[in-house]
């Protein structure tokens, strides 16, 4: 029986990783994060300990993967857009330049922050 257990526990835990790993997604090219859930986050953490700024660690992964690459920090997808004319184009899109607002965004914005 215990066998049986741990075989069948082996298979869940496979499917599972070949989910995770590998499924599609519609997101640009990008560096490949081996560590589920954690990601990149590790590689931003140790540049900005090294005392590099970020900015200079986007733009040469930007120069491997173009500019337009994205990669996962702690189990959320960032896109990285590295070029003005992209910015730019991403920007006069409203599928993806139109986000609802929230609280926080208001306080910010606002001329009457409090």
């Amino acid at each position: 029986m215990e066998a049986t257990t741990l075989a069948l526990l082996l298979i869940v835990i496979l499917v599972t990783a070949f989910f995770l790993f590998f499924k599609k997604t519609n997101l640009p090219p990008g560096p490949w994060t081996p560590i589920p859930y954690i990601g990149y986050a590790l590689n931003i953490v140790y540049v900005l300990y090294k005392g590099e700024p970020l900015y200079k660690f986007l733009m040469k992964l930007g120069q491997k993967y173009g500019n337009i690459f994205s990669f996962t920090a702690l189990g959320i997808p960032v896109i990285v857009l590295n070029d003005y004319q992209a910015i730019r184009e991403a920007f006069q899109d409203t599928k993806l330049s139109d986000r609802g607002d929230n609280e926080m965004q208001a306080k910010v914005f606002s001329r009457n922050c409090k």
